[in-house]
């Protein structure tokens, strides 16, 4: 192992000086880390967060004798701490380790792959190992790992790192199992911790226990919503047609027609209870049944296993729904609906959804076990929610927040005369809404980014947009990748564009990871908030608040889990599009007026800018 040894905060910096702030962010930490403590993080984009956290926690880690293990929810954003741990290690004397380990199928070699779930993945891949197919895994760590070390740490990126140990001959996340034996820092995606079959296999591999461990989680403003749609799944009427059609190809005669009249019987259950919805979902409250068909699936766990293997050996490259189903209905055992919620779906096709609504079921003992434990995010929800979801113990739990930017960057303006609230909708309302957004087009500069809670309402926006005469408008659609907006983008400015509308949806993949910078500075000066970006209200989000009612036992507590903390992320999250760094300045309109009438989004205006400006439509008339 590497000789760990005392080392100073100040003598770790490897930049010439502590930015404002950072110094006293990494103090909190180092002085607060261990006896199993919580640390909550909030610091704005362009306070440089990364820097100081692994700063104090490799430092406190050192001491200590304790690992870090760094997550992050996408590969891009693993780019940061990678960027800022080889400064480090450029650093005289700072003798530190690190790995990245992205999600395994994307690095995968064989590309065909790429496409199965990530459960299927891992099976694939493992029978491939076992089988010696794979050409790229390395029989023995000592022959490759010099030859790793030294393409991974002299890369600029993680990308130009993967290419180089691809390009070698190597499995890329091989390389780094191999590298994390000396690593001090694990750096790897959400899945890695919080999946549990994946979590148990990736631990032992690397050799690291979550109790010898400090568990960094970065962006965890995004992490209840995560792990929500992690601990769900959605089984369809279909999926269970292909489930039976696997099963008479790849298992005994005798073991498929059993397999296939308990399919058969679980889609007519779902289709009796489709039959009497008077609404796109239907609330299901006798989970008996479902756990029923649970228990007799879970008999066929050794012939899922064998036909699966059958199926690999034909060369299919595709998913297994019989593996999909199993996995599925294996999932309600391990709960036994304690978090969860079950309903039938008509849209887009006939299913049966059991939904996750309070993830703290689930990762509560995850977050007991580390020696210490960091949330970290530019827009980090209440401790009180983060407490709820994530099952975090209060008396354990400390929090620091620095003091955002937003009222000092940011000119306000509030609408009086438009709202979203669903029983308020109608044509005209949203015609004022697309004469706001034009009006304020063209007074603004660069590019207006607006953000609606909805794809449908974004559509109906871009045709109002369209024909009011604006042609430079971008929209965000529901397979709409970041690179291609930011083409669009850089093309329309080319040819001149002085002003261009991004129309995206509130917690989409724009208002998450869009940077639109030039000369240091986000091109994004203007943020329109259309509506507040609440759930849509439905017999779902109903029964979401009479379960976490039940839970809390305070309906304020159970309205603000459901939507009130959400929606506020995702408002934060859009404005923070625009304070990419300190010389950033923006102009904000939240066009709902139930900014100044609901106390919890009134104090959310206040918090951000308490000189704000309230307006109408009729103010822009002087402008026309």
């Amino acid at each position: 192992m590497t000789a760990r040894r005392e080392v100073d905060l100040d003598k770790l910096l490897p930049y010439p000086r502590w930015r404002k702030g950072q110094y006293e962010l990494a103090e909190f930490i180092y002085s607060n880390l261990g006896e199993g403590r919580t640390l909550l993080i909030e610091a704005p984009t362009g306070f440089g967060k990364t820097i100081p956290t692994l700063i104090a926690a490799f430092k406190k880690g050192v001491e200590e004798e304790k690992d870090i293990i760094y997550l992050v929810r996408t590969k891009n954003e693993a780019q940061a701490p990678f960027t800022e741990l080889t400064n480090l290690r450029a650093k005289v004397g700072v003798d530190i380790w690190f790995s990245v380990f992205q999600n395994k199928r994307d690095v995968c070699a064989f590309k065909e792959f790429r496409i199965l779930d990530y459960e299927e993945f891992l099976l694939r891949c493992k029978m491939f190992r076992d089988r010696g197919i794979c050409r790229f895994f390395p029989e023995d760590c000592e022959k490759i790992y010099s030859k790793v070390a030294e393409l991974f740490f002299n890369s600029r990126s993680l990308e130009e790192a993967y290419d180089k140990i691809l390009s070698n001959g190597i499995c890329p996340y091989e390389a780094m199992r191999c590298l994390s034996r000396d690593s001090n820092v694990i750096i790897g995606t959400y899945p890695y911790i919080f999946k549990e079959d994946i979590r148990k296999v990736f631990l032992h591999s690397i050799n690291k226990r979550l109790e010898d461990s400090i568990l960094i989680v970065d962006e965890a403003h995004n992490l209840p919503e995560y792990l929500m749609n992690t601990f769900s799944f959605r089984l369809s009427v279909f999926d269970l047609k292909m489930a039976s059609r696997e099963a008479s190809k790849f298992m005994s005669r005798e073991i498929s027609r059993e397999f296939i009249s308990l399919m058969n019987l679980l889609e007519k259950w779902i289709k009796s209870l489709a039959s009497t919805m008077n609404n796109e979902i239907k609330i299901v409250r006798n989970f008996g049944e479902l756990i029923v068909f649970a228990d007799d699936i879970s008999r066929f766990r050794s012939e899922v296993n064998a036909a699966y293997l059958r199926y690999i050996a034909r060369r299919n490259t595709g998913r297994s729904y019989l593996l999909y189903v199993y996995r599925c209905l294996s999932n309600v055992l391990k709960t036994r609906m304690q978090g969860y919620i079950l309903y039938v779906s008509k849209t887009p096709v006939t299913a049966l959804v059991y939904q996750c609504i309070n993830p703290s079921v689930r990762v509560g003992k995850i977050f007991s076990k580390p020696w210490s434990v960091i949330l970290m995010s530019g827009t980090l929800p209440l401790r009180e929610y983060l407490e709820l979801m994530l099952g975090l113990r209060r008396e354990s739990t400390v929090e620091y927040r620095v003091e955002g930017r937003v009222k000092e960057a940011t000119e306000i303006f509030v609408a009086k005369d438009v709202t979203t609230k669903f029983e308020e909708r109608s044509e005209h309302m949203f015609e004022k809404y697309a004469d706001y957004i034009y009006n304020i087009s063209r007074l603004a500069r660069n590019i207006v980014l607006v953000v609606a809670p909805s794809y449908n309402l974004l559509r109906k926006l871009l045709k109002l947009l369209l024909l009011r005469g604006l042609k430079t408008v971008i929209i965000e659609r529901e397979n709409t990748r970041i690179e291609g907006i930011v083409r669009k983008i850089k093309g329309l400015r080319r040819r001149g564009a002085e002003t261009i509308v991004l129309l995206a949806v509130a917690g989409g993949k724009l208002t998450e990871g869009i940077e639109i910078v030039e000369d240091s500075k986000s091109l994004i000066n203007t943020v329109v908030i259309v509506g507040v970006p609440y759930p849509e209200p439905s017999p779902l989000t109903e029964e979401m608040i009479k379960e976490m009612n039940k839970l809390t036992r305070d309906p304020r507590k159970a309205w603000e889990s459901v939507f009130e903390a959400p929606a506020t992320i995702k408002i934060l999250q859009a404005i923070g599009r625009s304070l990419r760094s300190k010389r950033d300045k923006a102009t904000i309109f939240l066009l709902d007026r139930r900014f100044i009438e609901r106390d919890t989004l009134k104090n959310l205006v206040e918090q951000m800018n308490e000189d704000y400006n309230i307006i109408t439509l009729e103010d822009f008339k002087g402008y026309q």
